[in-house]
């Protein structure tokens, strides 16, 4: 019997991105594939990816993902956000567009039932503005340690959480974050897709 506090697995829809920018798979098509793993699976939604109206949530698409989510007998658990500086024509968001195209991805968890908005916490008002937010929306804050972000780079950032000590903040890690080195199958894709061996020495040195 598992324990109140045990891990539960589940499935980041990003795992079927490949088959879905190809159109062999739909949206229906990748909850229906975590629905057939059993009962109960925690299912994790890229906003971009799968929202077309993103950052705004459509009517249309609320209806889709709760159809499927009621279907398959799934558990939504986090919702996946991005700042996206660069998303205007030859200029950077500022401040206020950051805070309210943010601000848009919690209320969009919230709506679609996520209790968990990921994010990277690669500006300082992710939690210094955004919390307090996050905090009255209901949705909790996960920020993303991934590559190439390791832990030790990460000190300043985990002590000001640890200060804080709000239950809507923590992190969530990503398996990049503990990487030294290339792993050996994407070495042998890129040979095989014709890259010169000298780059391939030059980029592991």
């Amino acid at each position: 019997m598992k324990s109140k506090n045990s891990f539960q697995l589940g499935t980041t829809l990003y795992s079927f991105n490949s088959e879905y920018y190809s159109y062999e798979m739909s949206f229906e098509d990748c909850m229906d594939a975590v629905g057939s793993l059993g009962p109960g699976q925690g299912i994790e939604l890229v906003g971009p990816m799968m929202i077309r109206s993103y950052p705004k949530l459509s009517g249309e698409f609320e209806k889709r993902f709760k159809v499927a989510v009621e279907k398959n007998d799934l558990v939504p658990t986090a919702y996946s956000g991005y700042t996206d500086v660069s998303r205007f024509f030859g200029r950077l968001a500022n401040s206020d567009e950051q805070h309210e195209h943010l601000r848009h991805q919690i209320r969009t968890a919230k709506q679609l039932g996520f209790s968990i908005i990921r994010l990277r916490p690669d500006d300082p008002f992710v939690i210094d503005e955004l919390l307090p937010y996050a905090e009255k929306v209901g949705v909790k804050i996960g920020m993303e340690i991934h590559s190439p972000m390791m832990l030790e780079s990460m000190q300043d950032v985990i002590e000001k959480v640890e200060r804080i000590n709000s239950p809507y903040l923590g992190f969530i890690p990503d398996c990049g974050a503990f990487c030294d080195s290339c792993a050996s199958v994407y070495i042998e894709r890129f040979l095989g897709q014709g890259v010169d061996p000298g780059i391939v020495k030059t980029i592991l040195r």
